[in-house]
């Protein structure tokens, strides 16, 4: 039965890079190949040359997968792949249960988006999703916030774990503290029909996982399996093996390259007011070092790793690549490159600042002799509960009042409100008081009642402003459960003053609503589109 309400679309202000991407794209056309949300961009990105790499790519996947136990779907994908069909791929880094929830949100629209050209072409294109398992930031992906009730807030629980100095792909799991994890999420979500199943499986997949990527990928299995999804770990060592000959001509050619990427980013700046690529090294490639993942830097002999005083020349690189290339991986300039290398790509789904860096890059795909694919951007979700709509509904609120402000919009309300309702009755108060006060005065002589009138006077003032905080106080007491329900509101709408795509962890929602929530049965049939997505449960 499905489990949504309604889907509702809001549009982004014509001022924003999105709307202006989507909409006003002859700004945009010097830094990207194809015009997004068009048809006839993708007929012709669709006639573009396929590569001969795509049945060991397949082979690739296909052994990547199978641990997991591809469906029938997945098999046939699999097969499409193999005889040179195109992709739609996007990509995240691994994060702890595939959090948060924009990673889900980039799966959903790779999905619909590759079924929506599929018809369009009527030929398959083939969803695929790169799991960024060479990234070494754990801090980004080692946590995740639950949605506490009781207390109003949102609870950050963060995996107890070392600091990583290699990539996520070799961090192996703690079994024990992944399910302490879990027990201190569950802890402050609510109980609900869903909990016990979803909790089970939790703890049956970290006894089935033996490194961080593993936890990712039995997920994105279990949830996305039935719709066909490709998966691969971009730091799997037979796709490495797949990638040498990329990695050869990347070094030979580097001291080009990265002058290409430069002038990339001077053109985008005739473009954009600022940057979004910023590396300190000019090779664009890791190198893994005694456990460490190092930035290659070429000093115009050699190729320092990291900050060591270790230098390699171009020989010894080129024998490593031969040798052992699963110790190399991508940066964010090499990885768009390498992965439009691998695949025959009908178009990548990004997020917005994915899109901006895109544009850097167009001079060095020029320098490869490729073309970029079709950038479109990812879906943006939001979900709206049946309670929350209800209480948006009772106090006439909107989707556009809700922002980091709107709390203390209400606060300086009801302050301003609470004044006026007794500020000119205590202004003649205090006036009268006053001047009774001065009246007295006059008829006394000695100093000590002097003294004492003005000690009287100061007492008599200090106590109005007494009566009228206390006043001001309980005024705005009545007004306390309207600001409980609106800061509700904000924290299920605009957590973290941010998205709530950006803060939600998958495990809420799953909590909510079960493990088979994201399947076609439950799940609302979205079109693709640029615009916001509000989704209503009930």
């Amino acid at each position: 039965m499905s489990k949504i309400n309604a889907v509702e679309y809001i549009s982004d202000s014509d001022e924003s890079f999105l709307y202006q991407y989507s909409n006003q794209f002859e700004q945009f056309q010097n830094l990207y190949h194809h015009e997004p949300f068009n048809k006839e961009t993708v007929k012709a990105r669709h006639t573009y040359a396929r590569n001969d790499r795509s049945e060991a790519l397949a082979k690739v996947i296909h052994n990547y997968m199978t641990p997991y136990g591809l469906s029938t779907q997945q098999i046939d994908h699999l097969r499409y792949l193999r005889e040179g069909h195109q992709v739609v791929i996007g990509g995240q880094q691994a994060g702890l249960f595939m959090g948060p929830m924009y990673t889900l949100h980039k799966v959903l629209s790779i999905i619909i988006y590759a079924k929506e050209q599929t018809e369009l072409l009527k030929e398959k294109v083939v969803p695929v999703f790169w799991i960024a398992g060479e990234d070494h930031d754990l801090n980004e992906v080692n946590h995740g916030y639950a949605l506490d009730r009781t207390h109003n807030r949102l609870k950050k629980t963060t995996l107890d774990i070392n600091d990583v100095t290699t990539s996520v792909h070799h961090y192996k799991v703690d079994k024990n503290k992944m399910k302490e994890w879990v027990q201190s999420f569950f802890l402050h979500e609510r109980e609900t029909k869903h909990t016990k199943e979803l909790h089970k499986y939790l703890l049956n997949i970290i006894d089935r996982s033996e490194h961080f990527v593993d936890l990712f990928s039995h997920m994105i299995q279990t949830l996305f399996k039935s719709e066909g999804l490709l998966f691969i770990d971009s730091h799997d060592s037979r796709l490495r093996e797949l990638e040498k000959p990329f990695l050869h001509r990347w070094i030979t050619e580097q001291k080009a390259l990265h002058l290409a990427y430069k002038e990339g980013q001077t053109n985008a700046l005739k473009v954009f007011d600022q940057l979004t690529i910023s590396v300190s090294h000019n090779t664009h490639l890791f190198y893994e070092y005694k456990g460490v993942r190092a930035s290659l830097n070429f000093d115009g002999e050699r190729f320092q790793i990291g900050e060591t005083d270790v230098y390699l020349t171009e020989n010894e690189l080129h024998e490593k690549i031969d040798r052992a290339p699963h110790l190399f991986s991508n940066n964010v300039v090499s990885r768009p490159l390498m992965q439009e290398w691998l695949f025959n790509t009908l178009a990548f789904i990004g997020g917005p600042s994915e899109i901006k860096y895109w544009a850097e890059l167009t001079t060095i795909f020029k320098f490869f002799d490729m073309e970029m694919p079709i950038i479109v951007p990812r879906l943006r979700i939001t979900y709206l509960t049946a309670e929350v709509s209800e209480l948006m509904e009772r106090h006439n609120i909107t989707f556009k009042d809700i922002d980091s402000n709107m709390l203390s919009h209400f606060e300086n309300k009801i302050n301003d409100e609470s004044k006026a309702l007794y500020k000119d009755h205590f202004e003649r108060l205090n006036q009268y008081l006053m001047d009774q006060l001065d009246v007295i005065q006059q008829s006394v002589t000695d100093s000590p009642s002097k003294e004492y009138l003005m000690q009287s006077e100061h007492r008599l003032q200090k106590e109005i402003k007494y009566i009228e905080r206390k006043l001001n106080y309980l005024n705005k007491r009545t007004y306390r459960n309207t600001l409980n329900d609106l800061k509700w509101i904000q924290l299920n709408m605009h957590p973290k003053d941010g998205l709530q795509e950006r803060v939600f962890h998958p495990l809420h929602f799953l909590n909510e609503y079960g493990l088979d929530w994201f399947s076609s049965t439950t799940y609302p049939p979205l079109s693709y589109t640029n615009h916001k997505i509000i989704v209503k449960t009930l």
